[in-house]
């Protein structure tokens, strides 16, 4: 027989451990390229039914250009323990599209089912939370689209939105962008004195619309470096980039106010300070526009340019972020050029002005734990993948009698942990577990074990009460199950997971299509596992989360077989005459056998994947090993017995 067990217990052990220790020393280096360029996005399925808020200037165009209180819905949703994804494709140029999904409208008035496309920097409610959501997009209304999506997709997640916005408004010119909050219906802000920020206050962005006063220029900073988010406009970049050596949020020397008002053009497209679709207004009005850097200036703090002059004033800006805080999100200062973009209106190059700020708003902060404002929600991710066990003929395809290992993978990806996690698994017909399943557990505060009465057919969940899913955590469960005799045809499987932490549930997408850890992010693990022993789900893709899918095939009718061996004494003459009977347990038919002079026997032309029964008998002797249970998958030669006479052996 072939068994190709010895290493395979531990392959992914080890696999599964190494990505988990990569993962926590790569995340700083994530987090930065999350924010700034190089730009990097997490490809993410989302089912059949996900709701996406466009962002876009045709999806979200209801009676206006495009309508600012989708930011408005967003802010209620996260306002409410909802957390969204920011579906941002990496490396995109400005206004490029973010992913493609046939999708039907159904608010605010319905529209059918058609190929859309969403760009700008898209929202996605997380799966779990859309029946929740639902009743929150339903009462808001105010004209703002949802779309629903009527197939799966692969989108590119910039972020897991998990805060509560809350922004403090600068108290000079506070109106300009109060009216604005207000007119987008996010009412989470209140106006301050600048100077009682510090780098403890529980907000998540200050604002500066317009204003000469540079008494805060120490607190703002101390908020951005603790990972708060600044926005300075029109005359606040002046203001507080330029008092050396206080400023300097973005520059060594600061910068020179000279507006030029030339047409922008827009590098780094993908960084969401910039997800909105057109133009800005090359003269907003105000003291400062746009600015180029002081003689002998360069920019710091990984400075990047949002909107940039074109034709001789390619050296001037009217739109620049930073980021100072390098521990993990937020630190990031944006500054805009122009005076006041108004509220609403009809004048797309204004608009996307108004959705700078609005886009600083989602931008995501580090703040105190204190402060309460991340939501402390669970995003749970599911995976699945099915590899051949034991593979007895026909290698690399799954017949009767092979043994199959699937393994259930849920990571937590948020920042709350999953309490009273459950994962329910149901065993296909066709299939029987062999062995109770095995589990593994990463992450801090991530707590569970089997259920031992689990048994897949009626007892279904896979784990005892109380298990936690922690934050950063992975559970990993794997189970051994053997191919039914009768089996033939497909067997498709699906887990799925429920928690006290969030609403519904979330079910496995095949492991071989979606990598949740590095190492080979998003690629094949029949890489490291073998051609052999890996099967393949491509094939089996369709709409909706896929289930692991494998092809029972019969053996090849001429799979027949022989056994033969020896029975003999211990000091190797062989035993004449010895009887040995061969029965067929699935059909009850008997075989008999007589060794020769020397011992010898044989069956001859049996069939593959049969269990049979042996048993050998000769008069005054004692056979050992007999009888002999054995499943029939290969030539089986020089089985061999040993008797002793009966009267030796009871001397022993």
């Amino acid at each position: 027989m072939r068994s190709d067990n010895r290493w395979r217990g531990t392959s992914l052990v080890k696999y599964f451990s190494i990505g988990v220790v990569i993962v926590l020393i790569a995340a700083v280096q994530v987090t930065l390229c999350q924010d700034l360029p190089p730009t990097n996005s997490t490809m993410t399925t989302i089912p059949t039914g996900s709701y996406v808020i466009p962002m876009d200037n045709i999806n979200q165009a209801v009676g206006v250009p495009f309508n600012v209180k989708a930011y408005g819905l967003a802010n209620r949703l996260l306002q409410n323990n909802m957390p969204l994804y920011w579906v941002i494709k990496a490396g995109k140029a400005k206004d490029d599209s973010d992913f493609s999904v046939m999708a039907k409208r159904i608010k605010p008035t319905a529209i059918a089912t058609a190929s859309r496309t969403f760009s700008g920097g898209p929202l996605v409610v997380l799966p779990q939370y859309r029946d929740q959501a639902l009743a929150f997009i339903n009462s808001f209304g105010n004209n703002v689209a949802v779309y629903e999506t009527t197939a799966a997709v692969d989108v590119p997640v910039r972020y897991v939105l998990s805060h509560r916005p809350l922004i403090a408004v600068g108290s000079v010119n506070s109106a300009i962008h109060t009216d604005l909050l207000d007119f987008a219906l996010i009412p989470n802000y209140v106006a301050v004195d600048d100077t009682t920020v510090n780098a403890g206050t529980c907000v998540t962005l200050v604002t500066q619309a317009h204003t000469t006063d540079p008494r805060a220029i120490t607190n703002i900073k101390a908020f951005v470096e603790s990972g708060g988010n600044y926005f300075a406009q029109c005359a606040a970049v002046n203001t507080y980039e330029n008092v050396v050596p206080l400023g300097q949020y973005q520059t060594n020397r600061g910068y020179v106010i000279d507006n030029v008002d030339t047409v922008f053009t827009y590098p780094n497209g993908d960084m969401p300070y910039s997800q909105f679709i057109g133009a800005l207004s090359s003269k907003p009005g105000g003291k400062e526009q746009d600015w180029m850097l002081a003689p002998t200036s360069n920019f710091i703090n990984n400075t990047f340019i949002a909107a940039q002059n074109s034709g001789a004033y390619t050296d001037h800006y009217g739109a620049t972020i930073s980021k100072i805080f390098y521990a993990g999100k937020g630190g990031m200062v944006g500054y805009l050029g122009g005076h006041d973009y108004g509220t609403g209106g009809s004048d797309i190059e204004l608009i996307n002005g108004q959705r700078m700020l609005l886009n600083m708003v989602l931008q995501p902060p580090s703040r105190p734990t204190v402060c309460n404002i991340d939501l402390t929600s669970p995003v749970v991710s599911g995976y699945k993948l099915v590899t051949i066990e034991n593979d007895y003929v026909n290698i690399g395809e799954v017949n009767p009698g092979d043994s199959i290992l699937w393994e259930i993978v849920y990571v937590n990806s948020g920042d709350g942990a999953a309490y009273d996690f459950q994962i329910n698994e149901v065993l296909p017909a066709g299939v029987t577990m062999i062995a109770s399943p095995t589990i593994e557990l990463f992450g801090t505060g991530t707590t569970g074990s089997i259920n031992p009465i689990f048994n897949g057919t009626g007892t279904n969940d896979l784990l005892a009460s109380h298990a936690v899913l922690g934050p950063g955590g992975t559970i990993h469960v794997s189970i051994l199950a053997s191919i039914n005799w009768d089996s033939l045809g497909h067997i498709a499987n699906q887990a799925s997971a429920t928690s006290s932490s969030y609403p519904g549930s979330i079910m496995t997408d095949s492991l071989d299509q979606t990598m949740p850890i590095v190492p080979n992010l998003g690629g094949q693990p029949c890489v490291l596992i073998g051609p052999d022993k890996c099967i393949d789900q491509d094939p089996h893709h369709g709409a909706g989360i896929d289930p692991t899918y494998f092809e029972v095939m019969l053996y090849p009718t001429a799979a027949l077989v022989s056994i033969s061996g020896r029975v003999q004494m211990e000091n190797g003459i062989g035993v004449p005459g010895a009887l040995l009977t061969l029965t067929e347990l699935s059909t009850g038919n008997v075989l008999t056998s007589r060794t020769s002079p020397f011992g010898y026997y044989s069956f001859a032309d049996l069939p593959v994947g049969e269990t049979y029964v042996l048993t050998v008998n000769r008069k005054g002797m004692a056979i050992a090993n007999t009888p002999l249970n054995l499943t029939l998958m290969e030539e089986l030669v020089d089985l061999n017995f040993t008797a002793v006479p009966v009267n030796a052996a009871r001397s022993r």
